[in-house]
């Protein structure tokens, strides 16, 4: 029998049709009484109504000589069966029948009424119904129409039959449920948007931010949706690490291309997934994109609170994402005017090179790399800020002499940043050199940085010295050129 608790749904079975599922009347208010195997059973005396125990009321005569006939033993194997099934009156047979009418006969099906109910039940001699009532019958009660309307088994079923009905169901019930839980996807599909997104790193220094973006999006949405297919806890994580890593590339492409609002938006997201997955080196990626988009916004100190949160998370990340650390750090030092410090971790950036200690992000390499030509043209950077033009030339050169041919993105700002330095030195002829990497440079992959760099360098073609140098002039218009380009970009798709 169920329990003495009302439910929702009713799971009902029979050899014939296993999986029939069906509501009860919970929802109305109705409480079930407590029912044994061989209690009698009557269509209202079964239930009470509303929430307070309150007597129905008094019936009808002719209602309850109807209901009198379940008061003995089952008088037809129909009856015996709806019985065992813990069925309570004509509302629970007639919906396992009906629902199993529409199942067979999707147009015109036959319904179960009250007045053929009690026929079906009452006392007297009976004729089969029509056949398409039988063949419903049939599939929900296991047995041929002519022996549900004859005399009950003589043997009790509870016993036997019942019994091993029950542990039929409760099997396959567990059964189901454990298949809910272990709910998977394949571990190819994971691993080819596992490449993808690795695949995305890696190509970014070479493609322009805004296909990234497209990308990324498609990127994220796939992990989200294998995320809802899955209730296997490897793969959930798994899947969660990579709309994380989703997330932190849109983030930085979003950044390059001016949107900085979204793309501090974006970070945060991927600080999430990575919170929820215990990612350190995908947290630590994602405080310091924070970091750095907060100095680009004029909060140095919001940037070096980023930072600390990073390594307050100790262990976990490898010599990449520390090299990636520490160069944002020494630049959020200097935009916040702490140029002792910043200067200290400037003359570390050997060190950390020579670190080689790996994580699984940043290893990836591309954008979640952190290459030794990228750290000395971010070193050149903070040492230009802080006023370090000796420092700036050398580790801009050096940043130069390493950079690969998927390293131009990095080549074109140690190129910038270097040029800034002979122009400060009156060296314009040296400077109109090292800047061939800016222009080389296509228009749509040139991102933020890049962009502000070639801002001060028109700012620094203005000085004086200059204002009669024709080669000086054309530098500055193709500086304009470059800003304007960027301002022409077309908004990002929403």
């Amino acid at each position: 029998m169920l329990s003495s608790r009302s439910v929702g749904a009713c799971a009902l079975s029979s050899p014939a049709h296993p999986a029939l599922v069906y509501r009860s009347f919970g929802e109305r208010g109705l409480t079930r009484l407590s029912l044994g195997h061989h209690s009698a059973v009557s269509p209202v005396s079964a239930w009470r109504v509303g929430p307070s125990p309150v007597s129905p009321g008094p019936r009808s005569p002719g209602r309850a000589q109807k209901e009198s006939h379940m008061s003995d033993g089952p008088r037809t194997l129909l009856e015996q069966e709806i019985r065992r099934r813990g069925w309570r009156g004509f509302r629970d047979v007639a919906t396992a029948y009906d629902s199993t009418a529409r199942s067979l006969f999707p147009k015109n099906g036959p319904t179960l009424t009250e007045a053929t109910y009690y026929r079906w039940l009452g006392p007297g001699t009976r004729s089969l119904p029509r056949p398409d009532a039988c063949a419903v019958l049939e599939r929900l009660l296991g047995h041929p129409a002519e022996r549900l309307f004859g005399p009950p088994l003589d043997d009790d079923p509870h016993d036997t039959y019942h019994l091993k009905e029950l542990i039929q169901m409760t099997a396959e019930e567990a059964a189901t449920d454990a298949r809910s839980q272990a709910a998977s996807i394949s571990e190819l599909t994971i691993d080819h948007l596992r490449d993808e997104v690795a695949e995305a790193a890696r190509a970014y220094p070479v493609r322009p931010p805004a296909q990234t973006v497209t990308t990324g999006r498609s990127l994220r949405e796939q992990a989200e949706r294998l995320r809802e297919q899955t209730r296997v806890p490897d793969q959930h994580r798994e899947l969660t690490v990579l709309a994380g890593q989703a997330s932190a590339l849109l983030s930085v492409a979003v950044f390059d291309c001016g949107e900085l609002p979204a793309a501090r938006s974006l970070a945060r997201t991927a600080g999430l997934y990575a919170e929820v997955a215990r990612d350190v080196p995908l947290q630590a990626y994602a405080l310091g994109t924070l970091a750095y988009i907060a100095y680009h916004q004029g909060q140095p100190a919001e940037a070096l609170r980023q930072v600390r949160r990073a390594d307050a998370l100790g262990s976990g990340v490898g010599a990449q994402g520390r090299r990636r650390l520490q160069a944002i750090a020494a630049r959020a030092l200097g935009h916040h005017g702490d140029r002792e410090q910043a200067l200290s971790l400037l003359a570390a950036t050997d060190e950390v090179l020579a670190e080689g200690a790996t994580d699984d992000l940043h290893d990836i390499g591309g954008e979640f790399g952190f290459s030794a030509a990228r750290c000395l043209m971010s070193a050149g950077t903070t040492a230009l800020l802080i006023g370090d033009a000796e420092s700036a030339k050398k580790a801009s050169r050096r940043a130069l002499g390493l950079a690969r041919v998927d390293d131009r993105g990095v080549a074109a700002k140690a190129a910038v940043d270097l040029g800034l330095v002979l122009l400060l030195a009156g060296e314009l002829d040296e400077a109109a050199e090292v800047l061939a990497p800016l222009w080389q440079l296509a228009a749509e992959q040139r991102g933020t940085g890049l962009v502000q760099r070639a801002g001060r360098l028109r700012a620094a073609l203005a000085d004086p010295q200059y204002r009669d140098s024709p080669l000086a002039l054309e530098l500055a218009e193709r500086a304009e050129d470059v800003l304007r380009s960027a301002n022409a970009r077309p908004p990002l798709a929403p």
